[in-house]
């Protein structure tokens, strides 16, 4: 027997962080394209108060974040190791890396 609060399948999951100032926060959790992405959704509502969101409020906010979310675009192109290497490289070089820094990452990622 299922219990009565679970949510359905593929619809999230709402969870509750707690930070060092006893602050707590509402963050969502679910699936794109196989992928989990978690997201902060807003603080919590604190008994008595007003500001926060309740647990259903928290829920449609996680509904519109599901409906919202664009997935990155699939992977089409194959690497290989060296390869990703290589653009390694080629990427510390335009950051400005130092030759002697250069030379011993070249050295690292020599095919051997």
């Amino acid at each position: 027997m299922a219990k009565a609060n679970r949510r359905p399948r593929g619809t999230g999951s709402l969870t509750t962080y707690v930070d060092s100032g006893g602050n707590e926060t509402w963050y969502g959790s679910f699936y794109v394209h196989g992928r989990r992405v978690k997201r902060r959704i807003g603080e919590k509502r604190k008994p008595g108060t007003r500001q926060g969101l309740t647990r259903t409020q928290a829920e449609a906010a996680l509904r519109r974040m599901t409906e919202d979310v664009e997935p990155s675009p699939a992977v089409v192109e194959r690497i290989t190791v060296e390869e990703a290497g290589e653009r390694y490289l080629r990427e510390l070089e335009a950051l400005g890396r130092k030759r002697s820094t250069m030379q011993d990452y070249a050295r690292r990622f020599a095919s051997t």
